[in-house]
């Protein structure tokens, strides 16, 4: 990406915040009467929360669990093992 394009993409994205900045007021006002109207769908009332909350507080952190069947820890072992081993062949 050549100086000019690059200049002119950092000016559209500053453009880009200054708007967002701009209409974030009624952004949360409009989610706020999305929240308090309980004529509208429910679903939509709990992606508003989400949103405010997200956005305001912070996504909760997430957890990942990785399961392993217990062969595929044997077969790793063994393959640690066998590049241990080279590397201590190397070394003698």
């Amino acid at each position: 990406m050549e100086k000019n394009e690059r200049e002119n993409l950092n000016r559209i994205k500053d453009q880009m915040n200054q708007e967002c900045i701009r209409m974030l007021p009624g952004a949360l006002d409009a989610l706020g009467d999305i929240i308090e109207d309980p004529s509208i769908n429910p679903i939509a009332r709990v992606q508003a929360i989400a949103l405010i909350m997200d956005r305001g507080m912070g996504k909760p952190e997430e957890n990942i669990r990785i399961r392993n069947a217990e062969e595929d820890m044997d077969a790793a072992q063994e393959r640690l093992d066998a590049i241990f081993a080279k590397v201590k062949q190397g070394q003698e």
